[in-house]
């Protein structure tokens, strides 16, 4: 019952302080039928009229408690003292003078609650003294009484106040906790998806590769070498098997739910022969050089990413270096964390490597296949490393990562 009440004064705060005003005026009309007329008659045969307008000023505006909490405190507060100058007993209009105090230290602040308690502190001393009741002594109980009313009514309404700005603070920060974890999680979304983009860039970019390289060794090989033709050919069905398998396992991670593949694990430094084998062919030939298994210790995303810049860097070999030699080199660096290098003596495009040779990116850029160079950068960033590209001393193209012993 009480959650309904307030459930309905919070949605209709008006006509909640209407009723409220008006349930306080008539309860000041009841008791003051209950009470003396003025301090010198002991009867009550009913409310003298003047009183009725008072006792209207003292409650009725509560309805404007919220709005205008100052201007109601102070109307009430006249007509309080306009009754005790005429002798009048409020009765239950004081809770009216109550609930205007506590409203004023609740929606006006603590400067409200200071100075209206030291201004109606020194009113009612002032009022007692000036104008004591008729034919009563003034009484430091009865007046230390009154100054306690308005005291403890204002700090009443500071304390309310100062719990609804806490509970206001904590809905603030709670809100913006919840925008902190929505930009989270689209910012997680965001990097989801550049690594499934950079994992299709490796995959796709590396397998077209190999099988347009191993077309061209096909297509020579066939009239005078119909097995080793047959070799590149099922070469190319072996690479675009495997490609088709982590394509859709690299899709299979955007789905959710039933939806979601049967993932396979990510590759590791182990599957490096393999991915040699399958890009060397008479034209491109490609050497690993992988002492004591290094880095086989190493977590899973590490290797992972090393697989990934060799399988990026051997599809910029065969797109862009022509018919060379490539040595890839896999070795513990010094201080801990794992040295990935890819070197080719391929001479490949003359205008790239010309460029490529004064620093243009453009170079960078025509070796990479437009995004791969980025793509290897933004693993090894993320793994904490770092990685370099370029022209390598001597001619050829040298790509150089290291990459450290555990995920930063």
């Amino acid at each position: 019952m009480i959650g309904r009440l307030r459930q309905l004064a919070a949605a209709r705060p008006r006509q909640t302080d209407a009723a409220l005003a008006l349930l306080i005026f008539v309860a000041a009309i009841a008791t003051a039928l209950l009470t003396e007329v003025d301090r010198e008659i002991s009867v009550a045969p009913g409310v003298t009229w003047p009183r009725i307008p008072l006792l209207a000023l003292m409650t009725l505006p509560l309805a404007w408690r919220r709005e205008r909490p100052l201007t109601v405190l102070l109307t009430v507060a006249a007509a309080a003292v306009a009754a005790g100058l005429l002798g009048y007993s409020t009765g239950a209009a004081a809770f009216g003078l109550v609930l205007a105090l506590v409203s004023a230290a609740y929606y006006r602040g603590r400067t409200t609650t200071v100075v209206g308690s030291v201004v109606g502190a020194a009113t009612i001393v002032f009022m007692l003294l000036v104008f004591p009741p008729p034919g009563d002594a003034v009484s430091s109980e009865n007046t230390a009484f009154n100054v306690a009313v308005i005291v403890l009514a204002l700090i009443t309404g500071d304390v309310l106040r100062g719990h609804r700005e806490a509970l206001a603070e904590l809905a603030e920060r709670n809100r913006r906790l919840e925008r902190l974890r929505d930009v989270e999680k689209r910012e997680a979304v965001t990097q989801d998806r550049m690594r499934i983009a950079r994992e299709l860039h490796d995959i796709v970019g590396h397998a077209l590769a190999a099988v347009t390289l191993q077309a061209r060794a096909g297509q020579r090989l066939a009239p005078r070498d119909p097995a080793a033709a047959r070799a590149a050919f099922e070469q190319i069905e072996e690479v675009a098997s495997r490609a088709l398998g982590e394509t859709r396992e690299a899709v299979g991670v955007m789905r959710s739910g039933a939806e979601r593949a049967e993932l396979r694990p990510q590759p590791t430094l182990d599957d490096l022969p393999e991915l040699v084998r399958a890009v060397t062919t008479p034209e491109v030939r490609v050497t690993l050089r992988r002492p004591d298994g290094a880095g086989a210790a190493l977590p899973p995303a590490v290797q992972a990413s090393a697989y990934r810049i060799v399988q990026e860097s051997l599809a910029n070999v065969v797109k862009h270096a022509g018919p060379a030699a490539a040595v890839v080199t896999v070795a513990e660096a010094a201080g801990g964390g794992l040295r990935v290098e890819v070197r080719d003596d391929g001479r490949g495009d003359g205008a790239s490597r010309a460029a490529g040779a004064h620093g243009d990116d453009r170079a960078e850029a025509s070796r990479a296949g437009g995004s791969g160079i980025g793509g290897m950068r933004a693993r090894a960033d993320q793994l904490g490393g770092s990685l370099a590209a370029g022209p390598a001393p001597g001619g050829g193209w040298l790509v150089a990562a290291r990459l450290p012993g555990a995920r930063r």
